[in-house]
């Protein structure tokens, strides 16, 4: 029997409220090798070309953290069953055993205690070996490479590896391939869905700075969830140079087999989403004999928190800046610029990367204001955001029950004016996203170039749903094909670009490593003459805010050296239908990286902050990379 032309690969979407399943398919990559020339310059250079199908995804409730404690035979038939019985109607038979599954758990999980979490993802592997026949990864349930939690900024990179798959950005430099000639490698629009291609937003930006072409070639990416929110982007050259180490590489192989890297900024606020930032907010509040007055609940609502009850102001401005001290901009920023919560980035260059939020970001815009087709506008979007806060909840009762606001659920409209308020504080004030001139003040001068927000909330691309599972399943496929001749031969994965004092290949986070006598013998000298060079520094200079620089630098620096003296080097996946001379991504150990939840006091009552490896000046303790906690970012 003559072997399949088309893999396969089901992602598992193990969010807090749910879990969705989705396929994806592509043609085999040693028969695109023999083919290779009869594809354009254009596929050829390209990552793998994905297929799937909108009857080929299922979501069902709840979220799989809620089995915690819960029987091993309700979480098969209530949860995981569903979801396998869904991809067998779907891939074919004699695909299983070469088709992997990725049960990968997100925020929800990362908020269960590590044992309970790590018993419940440990059933789920073991179930899905006991009564299938996917394929689980080297080592199966031993080493447990496909079923684990993957942290805020894991799922940051593979969302923006999906937004720039769908927008054509995924294609190697060669000479004769223009940025005009991206397309959507789904379907036939060249529309980008309203957005400007990137020649014109380079033409618009400045016609005659040609370096920008090159750097603009990818999107940024935001998502907000019920309980993170993360950013991705690649920074100008400028900002990558002096960032260096606060990038993760990005390989993939395109599928003539030569490799592509990007430099990746990523970070990830737990506690930030949009029902979390919610739940701090209501903690912010002051309550009198029982009763909270809320300004972002509207009028004539009144809702339950707690033992408390819960009265709406329907007060916009109130409202925001209610919201506004949630971003945790006073904390200090110990390594400049921060972002917010203390949060250190690459300065965001809006006028060469353009934006695409996800989830929340277009969640309220387009059910709530029925902005679906238009560019994003902050007056717009503000004024849409005032009237709707301010309105008499009966009124928004009677359109939802006359079929208004996208028919969602009532709950979601008690909520809404607060997430539409989140929303424009953390991407104005947080992020920093220009605000524009209001319509009718635009500048009258036709020499002016005209103002195009950065930003555009979106749901589909080319009618296929923006999501993280798409960007995990572009990394599997590419790390299936084989490399060219001439091509570096290294393993395809997500990892730290490596130091200017290690020559070693890159370092993928969660590998089972070997030492590195090399490093190791580096690196405790290098740290004491380091110590030294800080100490001259500090007493020439004397000042502090030198001091907190150093001390991040070299606190940075020496984590990386341990790091790498155990992580040099990592096990592959190497699947079935992987040919020997194809060498495979590893798979990302990723967990939770949340230490003790402080209690931040206030005048009014006490907050509770979840922390992560990146939320500096809260706490947050390091911790060596292991099985159970994840090797993606160490603690600053």
């Amino acid at each position: 029997m003559a072997p399949s032309k088309r893999r396969y690969g089901v992602v598992v979407d193990a969010g807090s409220s749910g879990s969705r399943v989705f396929i994806y398919s592509w043609e085999d990559a040693l028969l695109q090798q023999k083919n290779l020339g009869q594809l354009s310059l254009l596929e050829q250079n390209s990552v793998t070309k994905l297929h799937s199908e909108k009857e080929w995804k299922k979501k069902i409730f709840p979220g799989v953290s809620s089995f915690a404690g819960r029987s091993r035979d309700e979480l098969w038939s209530e949860h995981v069953k569903p979801l396998v019985d869904h991809v067998m109607d779907h891939v074919p038979k004699s695909a299983i055993p070469s088709t992997p599954i990725f049960f990968l758990a997100t925020a929800g999980m990362r908020l269960l205690d590590e044992p309970v979490r790590e018993h419940l993802l440990n059933t789920v592997c073991e179930l899905l070996a006991t009564n299938t026949g996917f394929y689980l990864g080297a080592g199966g349930c031993a080493k447990r490479p496909n079923v684990e939690i993957i942290d805020g900024e894991v799922e940051g990179l593979y969302g923006w590896l999906g937004l720039n798959y769908l927008a054509g950005s995924l294609v190697s430099k060669v000479e004769g391939l223009k940025s005009r000639d991206l397309r959507l490698p789904l379907g036939e629009s060249q529309d980008l869905a309203s957005l400007q291609s990137r020649d014109e937003l380079a033409d618009v930006k400045n016609p005659h700075d040609e370096s920008r072409l090159s750097e603009s070639s990818t999107l940024g990416f935001m998502d907000m969830g019920g309980a993170s929110a993360q950013i991705a982007f690649v920074p100008n050259a400028t900002e990558t140079a002096r960032h260096l180490d606060d990038l993760y590489q990005v390989r993939l192989r395109s599928v003539n087999g030569q490799l592509q890297e990007w430099n990746v900024f990523v970070s990830t606020w737990l506690g930030f989403g949009a029902n979390e930032a919610r739940r701090r907010y209501l903690e912010t509040l002051p309550a009198v004999e029982g009763i909270i007055s809320d300004p972002c609940l509207m009028k004539g609502l009144t809702m339950n928190y707690g033992d408390f009850k819960v009265i709406g102001g329907g007060d916009f401005s109130a409202c925001m800046a209610n919201a506004s001290p949630l971003l945790m901009k006073h904390l200090p920023c110990t390594d400049h610029p921060c972002l917010f919560n203390g949060v250190h980035a690459p300065a965001l260059d809006f006028s060469m990367t353009k934006f695409i939020g996800i989830s929340e970001y277009w969640y309220t815009s387009a059910d709530i204001f029925g902005l679906r087709e238009e560019d994003y506008n902050f007056h717009v979007f503000s004024h849409k955001t005032q009237e709707y806060c301010s309105r008499d909840w009966d009124d928004i009762v009677a359109e939802s029950e006359e079929g208004g606001f996208n028919k969602i659920s009532r709950d979601k409209l008690q909520v809404a004016c607060f997430k539409a308020t989140w929303v424009l504080t953390i991407l104005h004030e947080g992020f920093g996203v220009p605000i524009g001139p209001m319509i009718g003040e635009e500048s009258e001068d036709p020499t002016d170039t005209p103002f195009v927000s950065p930003f555009k909330s979106l749901e589909t691309f080319d009618d296929q749903e923006l999501s993280w599972t798409l960007g995990k399943m572009v990394l599997y496929s590419s790390s299936q094909v084989p490399p060219a001749k001439n091509s570096d031969d290294r393993e395809v994965g997500v990892g730290y670009v490596p130091s200017m004092l290690d020559g070693s290949t890159i370092v993928i986070p969660g590998g089972e490593g070997r030492t590195s006598e090399d490093i190791g013998f580096l690196s405790l000298p290098l740290v004491f003459l380091l110590v030294i060079a800080f100490g001259v520094v500090y007493f020439l200079l004397g000042k502090t805010k030198v001091t907190g620089g150093i001390i991040n630098q070299l606190s940075r620096l020496t984590q990386r050296l341990r790091w790498k003296k155990t992580l040099e080097s990592v096990d592959l996946e190497s699947g079935p239908v992987v040919p020997p001379t194809c060498r495979s991504s590893s798979a990302l150990d990723l967990s939770e990286m949340r230490s003790n939840t402080p209690r931040l006091q206030t005048s009014q009552s006490s907050i509770n902050i979840p922390t992560t490896g990146r939320f500096k000046g809260l706490g947050m303790n390091s911790r060596a990379p292991s099985r159970s906690s994840s090797a993606t970012r160490l603690a600053e």
